[in-house]
């Protein structure tokens, strides 16, 4: 992981010829706690309101910096880390492209989760819940470790943005089925298989940004990625 100055855009690694930028509209803030470490931080998303198949996530790494993912689901990762003066004064990030790293394995989508939209009623307002979860759980406990169910809260009257996926599964399975509501969720609760609660982000904020991060320097072009779900 080396240091960045925020003073050049950020762009994708996969389609090199076609796609060399990401553009983000949008900057989300939530407060994220994992129970039983009983550890609480912020947490960002950089994201575009019309094109979820990217996202930035970030989190402080130190007082001075920022710890950037950037996730262009099945196609490229990176992580930097970004001084936090320039990121909020600077509209471009600049990434080398020595720090990205292109993802060519196949990924494997099985119809074993389940999604499912319903209404729920909180303190007088109305939100979607979305859950994903496994359709078929393992039954010895061993197996369960690290499997969670995502339950999606979404305001009715969000702003009009497209799901945001920090994974490719969830991704890959709205692609598939387009099943989950617009909007930017107000919650996702994270339950793991013992029915223990795992994590909980809850929106603190979101602002609309004009920011764009540009991948520079001579990539190897990528192996033809193939998605089977």
């Amino acid at each position: 992981m080396k240091y960045i100055l925020l003073n050049l855009l950020f762009i994708t690694a996969l389609s090199f010829s076609q796609k060399r930028e990401f553009v983000f509209d949008y900057l989300l803030e939530y407060e994220i706690t994992f129970h039983k470490q009983n550890f609480t931080e912020a947490k960002y998303y950089l994201t575009n309101s019309k094109d979820n198949s990217y996202v930035g996530i970030l989190k402080e790494a130190d007082s001075s910096f920022f710890e950037l993912v950037l996730r262009h689901h099945g196609k490229a990762y990176s992580k930097v880390k970004l001084l936090k003066s320039e990121f909020y004064k600077s509209r471009f990030i600049n990434i080398s492209c020595k720090n990205v790293e292109i993802q060519t394995k196949k990924i494997k989508i099985k119809d074993n989760i389940l999604e499912s939209t319903k209404d729920t009623l909180i303190e007088g307002n109305n939100y979607y819940l979305h859950k994903i979860e496994l359709k078929n759980k393992p039954k010895k406990e061993k197996r369960k470790k690290g499997l969670i169910t995502k339950y999606y809260i979404i305001s009715k009257t969000s702003v009009n943005h497209l799901p945001v996926f920090e994974g490719i599964y969830g991704y890959e399975r709205w692609l598939k089925y387009e099943n989950m509501p617009n909007g930017i969720y107000n919650q996702q609760l994270q339950i793991d298989l013992l029915n223990q609660p795992h994590a909980t982000e809850i929106l603190q904020s979101y602002h609309n940004i004009d920011k764009k991060i540009m991948i520079l320097g001579d990539c190897p072009e990528p192996i033809k990625f193939n998605t089977r779900f």
